[in-house]
């Protein structure tokens, strides 16, 4: 996997470290290749988490996800580096600055060059599975991706609305369906206005028998805190027969 390894000072406690390896095309088309995430007082351990000491230098190594990848010639290789990389790792509890040492920092990338012995390897076999149980779709799936920024909060609203339509198992002939609808959202300068909400349902029946299962979470955070909120229904035929709300309060702990 590639390795950053990168000499830096951090103005507080704790911060994300994100990092991104990608491939740029001649046209100036840009494809992630890999990335990596660093909760940086985990930088020595997962158990033993450790503050960072303002102005202290610090060694940090981050490893990506493994990839196999092959930079076509005439494109260019770029790192990019920040301290944020939301919706997909929550904001620290405050904004931070990274001051990087580039000349004491190194990106390792391993190479694979060709072998004479690659023309004698094998294809992999087809692989062996159970064999799929017959279908219809009754209804097809769709996502639809949307981006609100609001000019003068600058608060973010990223929504996902997922829809994977509905199927009927033939030799059951029971009908499946699921649907998601995703909302992040913060402002651009205050990570303490981050919030996530989540609705999932889940729909399963057979003639006269319907049966559906919902769930919304909603995951809210202060500088010391996260705050969870979720509700959960089960419904049969039209009718609710079991609801549960409850709310939880965690600890940051230098998340």
């Amino acid at each position: 996997a590639p390795l950053l390894e990168l000499e830096i000072t951090c103005d507080k406690p704790t911060a994300i470290l994100a990092a991104r390896l990608c491939d740029v095309g001649p046209s100036g088309e840009v494809t992630r290749v890999t990335y990596g995430l660093l909760n940086l007082s985990h930088r020595d351990s997962h158990e033993n988490l450790q503050p960072m000491e303002a102005g202290r230098s610090y060694r940090i190594s981050l490893a990506m996800n493994e990839i196999g990848y092959s930079f076509p010639s005439g494109h260019r290789i770029r790192l990019s580096i920040s301290t944020a990389y939301w919706p997909i790792a929550l904001p620290a509890p405050e904004r931070a600055t990274l001051t990087l040492q580039a000349q004491a920092s190194h990106l390792h990338l391993p190479i694979r060059m060709p072998q004479p012995s690659d023309d004698e390897l094998q294809a992999f076999d087809v692989p062996e599975g159970f064999p799929l149980m017959a279908t219809t779709v009754l209804k097809p799936g769709n996502v639809e991706r949307f981006v609100h920024i609001d000019p003068l909060s600058r608060q973010v609203t990223v929504t996902v609305k997922r829809d994977d339509g509905s199927v009927r198992l033939d030799p059951i002939g029971t009908v499946v369906g699921h649907a998601k609808h995703m909302i992040f959202s913060v402002a651009e300068n205050d990570p303490s206005t981050v919030r996530t909400e989540v609705y999932e349902r889940f729909e399963g029946g057979r003639g006269a028998w319907q049966t559906a299962v919902e769930g919304r979470t909603v995951l809210t955070a202060t500088k010391t805190d996260f705050h969870l909120q979720i509700d959960f229904n089960a419904i049969e035929n039209g009718e609710r027969i079991f609801c549960k709300s409850w709310s939880e309060k965690i600890p940051r702990d230098l998340v």
